[in-house]
């Protein structure tokens, strides 16, 4: 077979391959076509994780087919939208790539038919925008709005925040209790401790930094253990004031 496309492995190969993924003497195509298929990227793993805890609501990692159809959106497919294709068609041909041996597939693993699937459309498609795009519409969910920011971004509002605390402080206040006191502003009576991103640019924007709430986000997300969208404000001072000059 591979003679085919012009790939003459050595006897040495060839038993490494077999001993990698055979089973009894015979080799494994699943297994095989598994290693050959490259892992999606950070941006692609993440949207198609989010379509598929929407369609697995109960986290089982397996659906009917039927659960796919019932979250399988063509509302914005061109074919459905010029009639040329009904949804039972369209979703037709969507199960018949995740099908494998032309046998027909009723349930969905997400580590098998799902991954498999997405890893090989992702080959098909070269740029990441519209593959999240396509995903999104299709099974009805959004990106996370932090996907698209870097490391790097998040470094240079880090450093805008530390510079701008810097500028303000004096001999008796210092870059850490700048921001502490316009904290206590914005958090007001409560004393809750606590920072909402919405909290946070009004912070910044006390300090004169205006940034995108996407960046924010990304800044705060390494907190955020309970996934809420609140931390505690002393841990992010913490890591603002502090950890930069240890």
């Amino acid at each position: 077979m591979l003679a085919s496309f012009n790939i003459f492995p050595t006897k040495v190969h060839l038993q490494t391959i077999m001993k990698s993924f055979g089973q009894d003497g015979c080799l494994s195509v699943d297994a095989f076509m598994a290693a050959l298929r490259p892992p999606l990227n950070a941006r692609r793993a993440a949207v198609t994780k989010a379509a598929w805890d929407r369609i697995d609501v109960q986290g089982a990692g397996c659906v009917p087919a039927d659960r796919l159809s019932e979250c399988y959106d063509v509302s914005r497919n061109q074919d459905f939208i010029e009639g040329s294709m009904t949804k039972e068609q369209i979703f037709g041909q969507f199960m018949e790539g995740l099908s494998y041996n032309c046998q027909p597939v009723t349930e969905v693993r997400s580590e098998y038919e799902w991954r498999f699937y997405q890893e090989d459309l992702s080959l098909t498609i070269v740029e990441d925008e519209y593959f999240v795009r396509m995903t999104e519409a299709v099974w009805g969910v959004a990106e996370d709005a932090t996907a698209t920011v870097t490391k790097q971004e998040v470094e240079h509002v880090v450093s805008l925040i530390r510079k701008r605390c810097r500028d303000i402080s004096s001999v008796n206040q210092s870059a850490d209790a700048v921001l502490r006191a316009i904290y206590r502003e914005v958090d007001g009576p409560a004393r809750s401790g606590e920072l909402t991103c919405e909290m946070l640019a009004e912070v910044l924007k006390r300090l004169q930094i205006l940034v995108d709430s996407r960046f924010l986000e990304a800044l705060m997300k390494p907190f955020d253990r309970e996934g809420n969208g609140c931390i505690e404000f002393e841990e992010l001072v913490g890591y603002l004031m502090e950890k930069p000059y240890k």
